[in-house]
């Protein structure tokens, strides 16, 4: 990062060279050290795919660009830091001063462990040793080389690295005809490899902002983790449009298989039930199942694949967010769609794996109706699916209303309404009283029984509610919430006056008696 505004050589000034003035280094690594990358910046590195273990990082440096200035240019000093994983390894790094002059080889070793999959290094420029003096030159971090080793195999595994070339002969340069759909941050192409495979690739979107750092975080989340519910990784190429590479879905995603009358009508109840029950799977291996805890934040139609067998794979992860410490997080970098986001992570950033749980019985929802869950009725275009669902809930209506008519008297009721009072509950705008994906795979294989799960729910959470809103009511007594958020394990707020209006709406009827009054613990124990 950054440009060299007073260089004028003919060269380029970010790839250096110097084959002479080299000193005591072996005639076995001298070409190593006769070429450099520079920046007037900065220079980050990414090694991807990692899996969780001990890496030893070698970085190779020499000084080789001072060399060649005349003496009147000798105070020519390069000065910078080095960073590993965003922390601080060598302040105020010289190179000619650290390896004992200019031309000889230095090597810094540091051992690190890695838990996210990814290895970041960033050497950065802080505005310290020459910064005019002399007047025309390179001052700011250089690199020879970079090695990490494992000790074993653990960089890409079986995850392959195509070159740009090579994905623009698979996909026909991007032919429109090869065209399958819209990401999350770009387009997806069918592509066919040199040796006969057929892929699906997603190029980066040039147009998205904050795209390249959603490709390293897909790229390092998915290549750690097996499950024959989550899409495979095949390769990527780091480009400047860069492609994630993943095995081909042959009838693309449950969203395109809902909407195109064709593909739906394979869509026969049998294949229904099992493309839930696999997406659940698939969410608990994310939430309880891999070594660190992964919120997707975007399951939706449109990121479910379906192979040739109809098993449903969930893809995109480039908004997916790990979970280190399994606690609950609060961001105002909110990400998703939003008509199948949560309200508490919609509304005040609150993310938590129940956030996916409510995304699923949005899907659940639409496997069963055939329809997407915001769209109306045709005799009643005031009310959603969504809506529908929970008025014959609270009505004691007929649940199968809701069966997609294509179904004909094709499936069976006892599944449906089984799925569909299940996606009730994970669509419930209270969080601690949906299920987790363990409990939701329990209910959905008949293995809980529904109503009884729901009253233990209400027992459990029913302390905890009272608890958390007694520690509300004494911070806003002592005026702790005017400009500091109260977080709990039930609800998040931003003020005090949005803290009153939360309470207000969580509570039944019109008359609800202020919130300083004494009957307020007792009114929220009847709540709950």
């Amino acid at each position: 990062m950054g440009h060299f505004f007073d260089y004028h050589g003919d060269s380029s000034p970010y790839i250096l060279s110097n084959t002479s003035n080299l000193h005591d280094i072996s005639t076995h690594d001298s070409e190593l050290y006769t070429t450099a990358r520079g920046s007037a910046i900065s220079l980050t590195y990414y090694v991807l795919c990692l899996m969780e273990g001990n890496y030893t990082v070698k970085l190779h440096f020499a000084e080789i660009v001072l060399t060649q200035y005349n003496s009147s240019n000798i105070l020519g000093k390069r000065v910078f830091n080095v960073y590993l994983q965003e922390d601080l390894w060598l302040k105020d790094f010289d190179i000619a001063k650290e390896a004992g002059g200019v031309g000889r080889a230095v090597i810094k070793t540091r051992s690190i462990h890695v838990k996210n999959n990814t290895l970041k290094i960033r050497l950065y420029w802080a505005g310290k040793g020459t910064t005019n003096i002399p007047y025309i030159g390179c001052y700011g971090p250089i690199i020879s080389a970079i090695s990490v080793d494992a000790g074993h195999r653990h960089l890409l595994g079986d995850i392959r690295v195509f070159k740009f070339s090579e994905i623009k002969a698979a996909t026909s340069n991007f032919k429109s005809s090869n065209k399958r759909g819209e990401g999350g941050f770009g387009s997806v192409y069918e592509g066919k490899l040199k040796d006969g495979t057929i892929v699906a690739v997603k190029q980066l979107s040039s147009r998205s902002k904050q795209g390249r750092e959603e490709f390293i975080d897909e790229i390092s989340m998915i290549s750690s983790m097996n499950h024959v519910n989550l899409v495979r990784l095949v390769g990527f190429c780091d480009h400047k449009r860069p492609c994630v590479v993943y095995e081909y879905m042959r009838y693309n995603s449950l969203s395109q298989a809902l909407s195109d009358k064709g593909a739906k009508g394979r869509l026969t109840w049998p294949v229904r039930v099992q493309i839930c029950m696999g997406v659940a799977q698939g969410l608990f291996y994310l939430h309880e199942g891999s070594n660190v805890q992964i919120i997707h934040r975007d399951i939706k139609p449109s990121n479910i694949l379906l192979d040739e067998n109809f098993i449903p794979k969930i893809s995109d992860f480039g908004i997916a967010k790990q979970n280190q410490n399994r606690k609950t997080d609060h961001t105002k970098n909110i990400k998703g769609t939003r008509a199948y986001m949560a309200p508490e992570y919609a509304t005040r950033g609150c993310l938590t794996p129940l956030a996916d749980v409510y995304s699923f019985g949005l899907v659940a929802l639409e496997l069963v109706s055939g329809k997407p869950v915001r769209q109306s009725f045709a005799d009643d275009p005031n009310i959603s699916v969504f809506d529908k669902a929970f008025v014959l809930k609270d009505m004691k209506g007929d649940l199968l209303d809701l069966v997609d008519p294509d179904l004909g008297n094709e499936y069976s009721p006892e599944e449906a309404l089984r799925i569909l009072n299940v996606a009730i509950l994970c669509m419930g705008s209270c969080p601690p009283l949906r299920p987790t994906m363990r409990e939701t795979i329990q209910l959905l294989e008949g293995r809980a029984d529904i109503a009884g799960f729901q009253d233990e729910k209400r027992n459990v959470n029913k302390e905890k509610v009272l608890a958390d809103f007694q520690k509300l009511r004494k911070a806003l007594l002592m005026g702790e919430t005017s400009t500091q958020p109260f977080v709990t394990e039930t609800f998040v707020t931003e003020s005090s006056v949005e803290t009153e209006s939360l309470i207000t709406e969580s509570r039944a009827g019109p008359s609800t008696q202020p919130l300083e009054t004494e009957s307020f613990v007792t009114e929220i124990t009847e709540l709950t």
